[in-house]
């Protein structure tokens, strides 16, 4: 604040002690060449007991509408150091009656410089956003790849420490207690070093299962064994009864053979005895 606007201040002050009273200092601009208001960087000053407190203000147009720097051309509100900068080096690019073709070709220049800048600022912030998420995904897939190796380690732990037990064949274990049930060597998993099956770890639980249903060929090859067997029995039957009437025949023929050469030699001790002796 200039000594001006503290004595302007405090007089005010003076002149209206309210506490809720806030005073505020309006001073035209510098940048405009008519001196207006409407584009303003102004801090109000709040007297606090003992010292001055600054409070940023932004005011609208103050000016009457009819007025052609108001409602005919209203550009952006510049810094102040920027005015102060254009003011410093305007000698170089203003004619003599103020021409500002050659600032306002700058002025455009920087603006689509900037346009540029921005454009790509937000390339790169993407890029840069595409990046974190590419880098988040792999250190997912690492973790993921970490956590499969250890549990196949874990397994190969599990699996090497512990053996699992060979599991039985229930369905082939039936079958063969169906099929060979004074065989119990067959229904056996453990075997010695010699390779002979131990009888004392066959399988004698009963399964439960349905064999006409589950195994229907087992029944089959049982009926076709029935079967053989009946054949078998019958040829055998067959085969004793020839082989008993064979031997009667040959008795009955050795028996026959046995008593013509008796009959024959009587005939002939006959025939001895009628014969006349000379």
């Amino acid at each position: 604040m200039t000594l001006k606007e503290q004595l302007v201040h405090q007089n005010l002050r003076r002149l209206l002690p309210h506490q809720e009273f806030i005073f505020i200092l309006l001073t035209p601009s510098d940048t405009t060449s008519s001196g207006s208001t409407h584009r303003l960087e102004y801090t109000a000053f709040i007297w606090n007991g003992s010292q001055y407190s600054s409070v940023l203000i932004s005011l609208g147009n103050l000016g009457m509408l009819d007025q052609q720097d108001y409602w005919r051309f209203s550009t952006t509100c510049p810094s102040l150091s920027r005015c102060q900068a254009v003011k410093k080096h305007k000698t170089k690019f203003f004619s003599t009656e103020d021409d500002l073709r050659e600032v306002e070709k700058v002025s455009n220049m920087n603006d689509a410089l900037l346009d540029e800048m921005k454009t790509a600022c937000e390339k790169v912030e993407k890029s840069e956003r595409l990046v974190e998420k590419l880098q988040a995904d792999i250190t997912e897939l690492k973790e993921a790849i970490s956590k499969q190796k250890k549990k196949q380690q874990q397994c190969n732990t599990t699996e090497t420490s512990t053996p699992n037990e060979p599991k039985e064949n229930v369905l082939l274990c039936a079958a063969l207690k169906a099929l060979f049930p004074n065989s119990p060597s067959l229904r056996t998993q453990t075997l010695t070093v010699q390779g002979f099956p131990v009888l004392e770890v066959c399988c004698s639980s009963e399964h439960g299962i349905d064999i006409p249903s589950r195994l229907p060929l087992v029944l089959e090859y049982e009926q076709g064994l029935r079967k053989r067997k009946t054949s078998r029995d019958c040829r055998s039957q067959e085969k004793s009864q020839v082989a008993g009437t064979s031997l009667r025949r040959k008795r009955k023929r050795n028996t026959t053979d046995t008593q013509d050469p008796v009959e024959e030699e009587e005939v002939d001790n006959l025939q001895d005895s009628n014969s006349p002796v000379f």
